[in-house]
């Protein structure tokens, strides 16, 4: 139960450092007379480019918790109504991301406008076997992962952050001892309101992140499932808490972590 309460924890900060905390120059990608730059909202988001993406070690593998997005591999297409990127394949993974340009009426644009675009929808997918051969593991680990977020409010201000996650990961290890793992999960990101351009503050004002998971362990003769219901609240400070209830084999327990995301200390649960 302690393994599972710091995977839930270690999932949670992977995916939220990169979305409040980084920041980025990457000025690529589609351009107009009024050019709104596409880098930093990616960052915002937790998609950004390799050196932002965020990932979870496994077994001494980087196992990447969101998809690299990179708009000059993108082009528009008018039957999608938006630009599609091209494939990237890595250490077995494959991404694909498209993303769309909307107008304050929701209307899809071919060229972002500082003026004009008023939302930024980015929808990633990532798929793939990954090979755990270091620190003494040894098996593989599949993964699935579909992302469709939203950033609002470019007009006005104050950015706001909504979108799901669902990934699905089927983990089987030969060493150092036989183990078959699957989990399922789901995020939900909801009126993450975003500091804005220029500020001081790094860290969300507001808004949550929800996880959901279940989870089905085999080792040895025993199986073990369990869910987990995660909320993490956001406040305006490096500072968020995660309240975790962890059900398993008819038990539960319920945590609340305390955790500094510029890693100025260490997360304090209880």
């Amino acid at each position: 139960m302690k393994s599972q309460r710091r995977v839930v924890v270690a999932s949670v900060v992977a995916s939220t450092i990169a979305l409040a905390g980084c920041h980025s120059t990457d000025a690529t990608g589609p351009s107009s007379g009024n050019t709104l730059d596409l880098g930093p909202l990616i960052v915002e988001m937790g998609v950004g480019s390799g050196n932002v993406a965020g990932s979870l070690g496994v077994g001494g593998a980087a196992i990447p918790t969101m998809v690299p997005l990179v708009p000059s591999s993108c082009q528009y297409s008018a039957a999608v109504q938006g630009f599609t990127c091209a494939t990237l394949t890595s250490n077995g993974i494959t991404f694909n991301a498209t993303f769309f340009l909307l107008d304050a009426s929701g209307h899809s644009q071919s060229q972002p406008d500082a003026s004009t675009t008023a939302a930024f929808r980015t929808v990633a997918d990532m798929s793939g076997t990954i090979k755990l051969d270091q620190a003494g593991s040894s098996g593989t680990m599949t993964l699935v992962s579909h992302q469709d977020q939203t950033l609002s409010g470019l007009l006005t201000g104050a950015h706001v952050l909504n979108g799901t996650t669902t990934t699905h990961t089927d983990l089987t290890l030969t060493a150092p001892y036989a183990t078959h793992a699957v989990m399922d999960s789901k995020a939900v990101s909801a009126n993450v309101t975003l500091p804005k351009p220029g500020d001081s503050d790094h860290w969300p004002t507001s808004g949550t992140i929800t996880t959901d998971a279940t989870s089905t362990t085999q080792f040895a003769s025993q199986s073990v499932t369990g869910t987990t219901h995660s909320v993490l609240t956001f406040n305006g400070s490096s500072t968020v808490t995660i309240t975790s209830t962890i059900s398993s084999d008819g038990s539960s327990f319920t945590t609340n972590c305390k955790i500094n995301l510029a890693g100025a200390s260490v997360p304090v649960c209880t």
